[in-house]
């Protein structure tokens, strides 16, 4: 049976916000050290990745169209506008 659930950039992106949201919930007892895990910069990577799926998605909507248009104005050559022609 094929699965039918998100698994992609936009699911990892959705389990990263849980994770900030759960760790922020923690309040004071969330400390870590390292600059780089702190809630503030892990703010930032999230705004980073949205930032980046959204530029992805504009640009899949770019090439879908641009494909959509070739292939309706029968530009897309086939196997047999390739055979060599005996005359």
């Amino acid at each position: 049976m094929v699965s039918t659930s998100e698994t992609g950039h936009a699911k990892n992106i959705d389990n990263f916000r849980i994770l900030i949201s759960s760790v922020t919930q923690l309040g004071t007892t969330y400390n870590p050290a390292q600059a780089s895990i702190q809630i503030p910069a892990l703010n930032a990577l999230l705004a980073a990745a949205v930032a980046s799926s959204e530029e992805l998605a504009g640009a899949r909507r770019q090439f879908d169209e641009a494909t959509n248009n070739t292939v309706g104005a029968g530009m897309i050559i086939g196997p047999a506008a390739c055979a060599p022609r005996i005359a």
